[in-house]
């Protein structure tokens, strides 16, 4: 996003902000349309993907937000590293964080 964002100040456009909701839990997915009509897309189902929605729609959303929400279930199947990346957010009910890549953050940085 940060990338996009640097082309769109250059052509003077408004940036762009983004929410990343990650859930885990079990899903049902089918493909969907009707035969001949080259229409063939795939429909998810489940609880877990309203969660993942409801999760991306907290990203960035006001002060106290990250980008990234991440749900309980996904926070205690991550490794001791990967649960320091992130912190509890109260207001939400799940965790969240912002975790950038060093080197790709320097190049965002120069070319700024």
């Amino acid at each position: 996003m940060d990338i996009l964002n640097i082309k769109y100040r250059k052509r003077n456009y408004s940036e762009r902000t983004i929410g990343i909701g990650f859930d885990y839990g079990d899903l049902l997915y089918i493909k969907a349309g009707y035969k001949g009509s080259g229409i063939n897309d795939v429909v998810w189902l489940g609880k877990v993907v309203s969660g993942a929605a409801k999760l991306c729609s907290y990203g960035n959303r006001s002060f106290g937000d990250s980008e990234m929400m991440v749900s309980k279930d996904v926070y205690n199947n991550l490794n001791e590293h990967n649960q320091s990346l992130l912190s509890w957010n109260s207001s939400r009910e799940c965790y969240h964080g912002c975790v950038i890549n060093s080197e790709m953050k320097t190049w965002v940085d120069k070319n700024s």
